[in-house]
């Protein structure tokens, strides 16, 4: 789904257009049979631009989500619990971006017992809270996977460790470990420890040599891409997102 020239529209203009692009991605998912959103990634023009009265431009993309996702199912409640994982980065590039991955089936929503759950977040984060699971458990044949959504270094609903990249990269390993262990206590088996591929986000160029450092020594991974972006905070120096994969012989033998 592309809004073109999404940079130019102003705050109401900007949020309408946002949220009507999110309810024709879900009328398309709708015209095929039993899909559903497991994974979004959201690419947002100025990301961390003023619009309107509002400090951010993601503030009003996360208000438009949340009156979507309301609109889609119902209550508060319901958007918490069918909410799929997602990311939302920002692109040099005047359009709003969104990309899906679904399934036949739902997935199951995971949280981070680390981190306050998207949805939960308090007014100081904007108007309505950026509403998505931090994964989503994909428990189907052939091969459960776990899709980890952007993470950073967050705790509750917090920034920490503002300035430091090292210590950021440390506490986004600490919360993707997190994950893992409250997705191995879902029921439905833990997947192994080593993911299938990694993306990273950092948002200085200077950063990028330092991570290709030190990431490799937190995961073994086959496939690891390094993405510039500017990220939903302007604390937040690096984000990571995963895909984890368990095949059936592996079930319930955590690792």
């Amino acid at each position: 789904m592309r809004l073109d020239d999404a940079a130019s529209l102003d705050a109401t203009g900007f949020q309408d257009a946002s949220e009507k692009a999110y309810l024709r991605l879900a009328t398309e998912l709708a015209r095929h049979q039993a899909a559903e959103p497991v994974r979004i990634w959201n690419f947002l023009p100025g990301i961390l631009e003023p619009l309107g009265s509002l400090p951010h431009r993601y503030m009003a993309f996360n208000t438009a989500r949340h009156d979507a996702y309301l609109h889609l199912y119902g209550t508060a409640d319901e958007v918490a619990h069918r909410a799929p994982a997602a990311s939302g980065v920002g692109h040099p590039h005047p359009s709003l971006i969104l990309h899906c991955l679904a399934a036949r089936m739902a997935g199951r929503s995971i949280e981070n017992p680390r981190q306050t759950p998207a949805c939960q977040y308090s007014r100081r984060h904007g108007p309505q809270p950026p509403c998505f699971a931090r994964a989503t458990l994909l428990d189907q044949d052939p091969t459960p996977r776990l899709l980890v959504g952007g993470t950073a270094s967050i705790v509750g609903e917090d920034t920490v460790h503002p300035g430091d990249l090292t210590a950021q990269l440390t506490e986004t390993v600490r919360n993707i470990e997190s994950l893992l262990r409250a997705a191995a206590m879902d029921g439905a088996g833990a997947c192994v420890r080593k993911p299938q591929s990694l993306r990273v986000y950092f948002v200085h160029a200077g950063d990028e040599a330092l991570l290709r450092r030190l990431v490799p020594a937190h995961f073994d991974v086959p496939e690891i891409e390094y993405v510039r972006a500017q990220l939903c905070r302007p604390e937040l120096l690096v984000e990571i997102e995963a895909v984890y994969h368990q095949p059936r012989g592996h079930r319930g033998a955590a690792r």
